[in-house]
């Protein structure tokens, strides 16, 4: 297990591709390795000749340029142009110590309480001040990152209150969470088997030790 002091990547305007979305890949001179491919399950698209690329939680430039170079061990120096034409459910899951758990829509902008508000907001069993919030990097990376939400609803620490993306799992415990191993054994690996089942973007992950990067603030 790495641990590593800082916080998730900026946010920033650029549309990031989820689950379920249909892109169209355009590649001149050739109609063959061009077409719609949507975004399955595990985050990747089925590209034509190339096989499987990853692009879950890419921008459309960063899918293109992952899509490229895939497709470059092929073709020489394809002239390629992808496009967003469908778009999927954006969806956040609320797991732990909520009224409502299970998968809310994703709104622009949303926060970590913003989640948890449309989860029903905290039970009266929740500990605040050790909120995960588990994120998908990769084909086999996740970033796993505890905030303390204590201040944010007092009005301060606003930092605290981080933005998500859509397929975040925010996870609510009963009890402070001091280390990723303890929270992995005796909570996410026994809940997760039955949560992922309707968890698009999530299934094909076997999350462990080797491959879950915790952050705190």
């Amino acid at each position: 297990m790495n641990a590593q002091a800082g916080q998730f990547p900026p946010e920033v305007d650029a549309y990031r591709i989820t689950v379920g979305d249909e892109l169209r890949l355009t590649v001149l001179g050739d109609g063959g390795l061009s077409g719609p491919v949507r975004v399955l399950p595990d985050g990747t698209v089925t590209v034509p000749a190339a096989g499987p690329v990853y692009v879950l939680g890419m921008t459309v430039a960063e899918a293109t340029a992952a899509i490229r170079e895939a497709i470059g061990r092929y073709v020489r120096y394809p002239d390629l142009t992808v496009g967003v034409v469908d778009f999927g459910a954006r969806r956040v899951f609320l797991m732990g110590e909520v009224d409502i758990p299970g998968d809310h829509e994703y709104h622009r902008g949303m926060s970590v309480l913003g989640a948890i508000a449309q989860a029903g907001g905290f039970n009266d069993r929740a500990k605040r001040s050790s909120v995960m919030v588990f994120r998908r990097l990769g084909p086999e990376e996740v970033i796993a990152h505890r905030v303390d939400l204590t201040g944010p609803l007092k009005g301060e620490d606003l930092g605290q209150d981080i933005p998500i993306r859509p397929l975040d799992i925010v996870y609510v415990p009963k009890t402070f969470i001091a280390s990723v191993n303890v929270l992995m054994d005796q909570y996410f690996r026994q809940l997760t088997p039955p949560f992922t089942l309707y968890i698009d973007g999530w299934q094909a992950l076997h999350m462990d030790e080797t491959n879950t990067r915790f952050v705190t603030r």
